[in-house]
């Protein structure tokens, strides 16, 4: 099982100039992080999982001064921008599936990302879980997901996006993937997550978007793992309460 290896070089021309500071990224995103780091008592051990040019770790060291910070990914002129231009981060250039089954990336994290990476990729449900299992106990997974009230969608046929930063209809193209929130948070549950925290704003699909949705409400999970069985569900989404 493999995610699909990004090739253009759009991702790296982005990425080199975009996310790269605090202010640049979404409210939603640094609503759920201010939110972890209220609450943490030492600097987490980070992992970011389609870290693009490493611009999160740029910026959560700006605006916290982390020590620790590994990032993954898959594009391979991205992963090498990154390594050249981000000399105290960690960065591995590979396919995170690959390299969590050979157990290269060890479950030691206490803070784990993926921004806007997960819902690009077909195989959504086996990084999620392995996600989850890079965790530590005490420890936080923090994910960005599109969500819908209608029937998931994800398949690269149906719903899909062109890489193209310009916005512009052409370009390589990766799965536009939307799930049904009632059935992402079954799945929150199922795995074992305990503490549920979202933050989500309604919104047009992307412009470069081929889909079926008019309306999309886009997420920020911040999910963690407690040492104890208390159930804390903290949704704040704006979708009807039946889909929770």
């Amino acid at each position: 099982m493999k995610n699909i290896y990004y090739k253009t070089n759009e991702i790296k021309d982005f990425f080199s100039r975009e996310r790269i500071s605090w202010d640049q990224f979404y409210y939603s995103e640094r609503k759920m992080i201010d939110l972890y780091f209220r609450n943490v008592r030492k600097m987490p051990n980070i992992l970011d999982i389609g870290c693009g040019c490493g611009g999160l770790g740029l910026a959560l060291d700006s605006k916290y001064k982390i020590n620790s910070y590994t990032g993954i990914e898959i594009n391979e002129e991205a992963a090498y921008y990154a390594m050249e231009n981000n000399k105290n981060q960690s960065i591995i250039h590979g396919d995170f599936l690959d390299l969590s089954q050979k157990n290269l990336v060890k479950s030691n994290y206490d803070l784990v990302f993926s921004l806007s990476c997960f819902d690009w990729q077909l195989n959504f449900y086996p990084m999620l879980k392995n996600s989850w299992q890079t965790v530590n106990e005490g420890g936080s997974l923090i994910i960005s997901l599109r969500l819908t009230e209608t029937l998931s969608v994800n398949d690269i046929s149906k719903s899909y996006q062109y890489i193209n930063y310009a916005g512009e209809e052409k370009g390589e193209v990766a799965p536009y993937v939307v799930l049904n929130a009632n059935e992402i948070i079954s799945t929150f549950i199922d795995l074992g997550i305990k503490d549920i925290k979202g933050y989500g704003f309604y919104g047009n699909p992307s412009k470069t978007a081929v889909t079926p949705f008019k309306k999309i409400c886009f997420t920020v999970f911040l999910l963690s793992k407690t040492s104890d069985n208390l159930e804390n569900f903290d949704v704040d989404i704006p979708i009807k309460t039946k889909y929770f």
